[in-house]
């Protein structure tokens, strides 16, 4: 799992939610693009992307990925989920949550 952030908070709170519903994710935070591209690999389960990040956003990781023809381990190709504390349109992207419902992280 690519963790797309520039806080560091953040992060570990996403996996602890994860790890509170059960899975037990290997992950990595990036903050650029040439970190993202650097560890964008065959075998991501999914990619979690602030949806504005002052150097990188969810939009150009979005585009990055489907550039590539997606790496996911599913026959399914499906774009990242990206997290926001808003979204104003449609992003393209498989999901999204608000920061302040990381909860949701865990559903399955």
């Amino acid at each position: 799992m690519l963790i797309v952030e520039d806080r560091l908070p953040m992060p570990a709170l996403m996996v602890h939610e994860l790890r509170r519903a059960g899975f037990d994710p290997v992950w990595r935070r990036v903050e650029t693009e040439e970190d993202y591209l650097a560890h964008l690999q065959a075998g991501l389960d999914v990619i979690l992307a602030d949806y504005t990040l002052p150097q990188f956003d969810a939009l150009r990781a979005l585009q990055l990925l489907q550039e590539r023809g997606g790496i996911y381990r599913s026959s399914l190709c499906q774009p990242p989920l990206a997290r926001a504390r808003r979204i104003g349109h449609e992003t393209g992207c498989a999901d999204y949550l608000l920061k302040d419902r990381l909860a949701r992280l865990g559903r399955r």
